[in-house]
């Protein structure tokens, strides 16, 4: 029988009784769950329901509808009974009747019975007598007694010992119920005990009727079902009335759900969508037909031939060529761009500067000197012989003293020079040294030089190869350790411990100068006999321990005890540990967790750093840290393993299932497009699904999974398991 679809059958308006529908019985197992039902035993064999959960209701109102049960038929609405129909013919209307419109009754009034009915829109009200309540009446007719109170409706009373003082007369019992009544099926009415079937007693209870819930809920095609609610049935758990899965079915089939098995070459489109290919490992380089590949995904590439300016690929050896094409037998001490700018002093703008220079010389062919003509020979000029300004030139050589006159030589020329002896002061004022910036310190300084440093307002000399400070001055900073005190701060607060206070200006010990730390390192700080912990930074928000220096004063993260001992001494500037140029360094290739030491700069007076996320293995050699970058142009050797990421799409042109070798690596497949449910058909048609005829090899389906075959054939010994949760369809 050819695969139909739903839409393609005939409509039947009017089933037969015994047609016949598909259906899964949950109570059996393996090929048992399917079975048929006809059209009456449907309709027959409804639930009966309850007035909260009715048996027939609506897809947008589930708690309004028909149920039954006990020869009793319920109509519900919101979850409550309506109109209630028992076997007897009692018609129970819970809540008021409205009756709109004229309502004609056949019986007439009976005088005799007092029986009174509308009768063709007329109200008869004449008759002997009536029953039911009064809607107007004042009284009684005739008085009864409440608790001893007369009572005839005329007024309210008051009871003795319910609403008033006194007390009720409350003795006697009554022997039995005025009205029997029925406890678990046994008639009961006070004056014997009685036993229950199935209680007490041999026999069964009567538990006819409706439940709100299943005790044990129940799976229908695969969905618990407890009767609390409706349910919707997965189309891919269940076989449509012709007993096979139709393409729709099929073609809602996610790949997600394939646990296991090959899908083979023809189900795979000739293109696939573009996805990551971070997983995908042992790629065919010759399969690549264009696009470019990161030099870090490369290796080795052909060399192209001297002066090819195309994109292909450059090798080591293409460049080698081209940067020896470039230099041509250069001399060696010119053959680098490098080498180049060092000859013309790293002049961007040389040929300017060589323009420059040119115009200040004066030309062979005479012109006029802006300054003095020296010599630095024993050339001689004849003043007399020139054509300008002979007579001064006569007259200095009349008067002129002989260079070698001790009287010239022994003196100290203001351009400055060497003396040869000592100076001594005989005056009491004082000697004006150098002032000027850190920036303008000698650019070749020698050993012993002094100068005033204006801008960090010390005196400072230079020695081992660095300037540093030299005692004196206002700010009491020295060069070495001093004794310091507190006192008031700048911005005003206490000049002792006072338990509130947490900054504090530093003055010399025993003075009243201001010091002014290069740094909070360069303090040594102790409270009540424990060691303070330097920060750097200007402000408490800059630390959560310890203490930082903001020009004068110190300030601590929280206020010291009051009246808390204490001692701050100074270092100076520096601390003389050694000459860093002349320490004798040790190969050492044990260790395998080191810490490089590094600076915050390039130059200055720094205190060295390490940083526990870059350290170094001596033992192997192995320099890690967090993050690397910068041009990896001359990284080798690195495995394709250990390449992350994704290849930019740029660099894939179509990728074909032909060119894909060995099983696809797990990826998810929630993305992919296009990809063939598995049917066939001729043309575009996707009408057919082809599957092998015989089963040679035992098999056991997958746990809550439904599978289905068209009547294979299974060889002797094969075994097919289908494991519970599981369903499987037969054609």
């Amino acid at each position: 029988m050819a695969n139909r679809r739903i839409s393609q059958f005939t409509e039947l308006t009017a089933p037969a009784t015994t047609d016949v529908l598909p259906i899964i019985d949950q109570s059996g197992t393996g090929t048992e769950k399917n079975k048929k039902i006809t059209y009456a035993n449907l309709l027959n064999k409804a639930p009966n329901g309850s007035e909260s959960a009715p048996s027939f209701s609506f897809l947008l109102d589930p708690n309004s509808g028909i149920s039954g049960g006990s020869d009793t038929l319920t109509l519900s609405t919101n979850g409550s009974g309506r109109l209630v129909a028992n076997a007897s013919g009692l018609i129970t209307i819970p809540g008021t009747l409205a009756v709109t419109g004229t309502s004609t009754f056949s019986d007439h009034i009976d005088l005799a019975t007092g029986k009174v009915l509308k009768v063709n829109g007329t109200e008869v009200l004449s008759a002997t007598a009536y029953t039911g309540n009064a809607a107007t009446s004042t009284v009684l007719a005739t008085a009864r007694t409440i608790g001893g109170v007369s009572f005839d409706g005329s007024a309210n009373i008051n009871l003795p010992g319910v609403n008033s003082a006194g007390n009720q007369n409350t003795t006697g019992s009554a022997a039995t119920l005025t009205t029997p009544r029925t406890i678990g099926g046994v008639s009961f009415n006070g004056s014997a005990n009685i036993n229950l079937p199935g209680v007490n007693t041999a026999g069964n209870q009567n538990t006819t009727g409706s439940a709100a819930t299943l005790t044990t809920a129940r799976n229908i095609a695969g969905v618990a079902f407890d009767g609390s609610a409706n349910i919707s049935l997965n189309n891919n758990a269940i076989t449509n009335g012709a007993s096979y899965v139709t393409a729709s079915i099929i073609n809602a089939l996610d790949a997600s759900n394939l646990s296991s098995g090959t899908i083979p070459d023809a189900r795979f489109p000739a293109t696939l969508p573009a996805v990551s290919g971070v997983n995908l490992t042992s790629l065919n380089a010759s399969n690549f037909t264009s696009g470019t590949v990161a030099a870090a995904r490369l290796s080795t590439a052909t060399t192209q031939s001297s002066g090819n300016n195309t994109t292909k690929i450059a090798t080591t050896a293409f460049v080698s060529t081209a940067v020896s094409n470039l230099i041509n037998g250069a001399p060696a001490a010119l053959d680098t761009l490098n080498e180049l700018a060092a000859a013309m002093a790293d002049d961007a703008a040389f040929s300017t500067t060589v323009t420059n220079n040119l115009a200040t010389k004066l030309n062979l062919s005479g012109g006029q000197l802006t300054g003095n003509l020296t010599f630095s020979g024993s050339q001689t000029v004849d003043g007399r012989d020139l054509s300008v300004d002979g007579t001064k030139l006569d007259g200095i050589e009349a008067n002129a003293i002989n260079a070698s006159n001790t009287a010239i030589t022994n003196k100290l020329l203001l351009a400055g020079g060497t003396l040869t002896g000592k100076v001594i002061h005989n005056y009491t004022t004082s000697v004006r040294v150098p002032v000027g910036t850190t920036a303008q310190r000698d650019g070749s300084p020698a050993h012993g030089d002094f100068r005033y440093n204006s801008t960090l307002n010390k005196f400072e000399g230079y020695a081992n190869g660095a300037w540093g400070e030299i005692g004196g001055g206002g700010s009491g900073a020295t060069g070495t350790a001093d004794l310091l005190d507190i006192a008031q701060s700048s911005s005003g607060s206490s000049a002792t411990f006072n338990g509130s206070e947490s900054r504090f200006k530093l003055v010399t010990k025993g003075t009243s100068n201001a010091v002014t730390p290069a740094n909070a390192e360069i303090l040594r700080v102790s409270i009540n006999g424990v060691m303070q912990q330097p920060n750097d930074g200007t402000g408490q928000g800059d630390m959560t321990d310890g203490y930082v220096v903001n020009g004068t004063d110190i300030i601590f993260d929280a206020a010291p005890p009051s009246g808390a001992t204490y001692f701050i001494i100074n270092m100076g500037t520096t601390i003389a540990i050694g000459n860093a140029t002349t320490n004798t360094i040790a190969d050492e290739s044990s260790d395998t967790t080191c810490f490089p030491l590094f600076a915050t700069a390039a130059t200055g007076d720094l205190g060295l750093k390490s940083g526990s996320n870059l350290t170094f293995n001596s033992a192997n050699g192995t320099l890690a840290a967090t993050i690397f970058s910068g041009s990896g142009a001359s990284l080798t050797n690195l495995p394709a393993g250990n390449l992350t990421g994704t290849v930019a799409d740029a660099r894939i042109s179509t990728l074909t299932a032909s060119k894909l070798s060995g099983a696809l690596p797990a990826i998810d497949g929630s993305a992919l497009t296009g990809i063939s449910a598995g049917a066939t058909g001729g043309g575009s048609d996707e009408v057919f699904v082809e599957t092998g005829q015989t089963v040679t090899t035992s098999y056991t389906l997958s746990t809550n999974k439904n599978a289905v075959t068209v009547s294979p054939a299974i060889n002797s010994g094969v075994t097919i398991t289908v494991p519970s949760g599981a369903t499987l369809v037969i054609l």
